[in-house]
């Protein structure tokens, strides 16, 4: 279907923005997938018992630590949102 588009029907498809996007030679961009499987809620009496739990999973949490991944994926997640734009042609 797109490459049979003419500049016709580009104009008539002006509030498209794929349509727009691809006649400019806008890139593709594909995502990760960081969704998460399950999660659980886990509570602590004690922030001694917070500890523990940290040290077993090999976590090092702070006060405004609410979120961890198990195992530790944090330099994948942190791939997906800065990494650039990257031409094929330049690989």
């Amino acid at each position: 279907m797109l490459t049979k588009l003419t500049h016709k029907d580009l104009q008539n498809e002006w509030r498209n923005p794929y349509l727009q996007w691809w006649a400019a030679g806008m890139p593709s961009f594909e995502t990760l997938n960081l969704e998460s499987w399950k999660q659980i809620s886990v509570q602590f009496k004690t922030k001694e018992d917070r500890q523990a739990f940290a040290e077993l999973l090999g976590y090092e949490l702070t006060e405004r630590t609410n979120v961890i991944w198990y195992p530790a994926e944090a330099k994948q997640r942190e791939q997906n949102i800065t990494n650039g734009y990257v031409d094929e042609s330049e690989i």
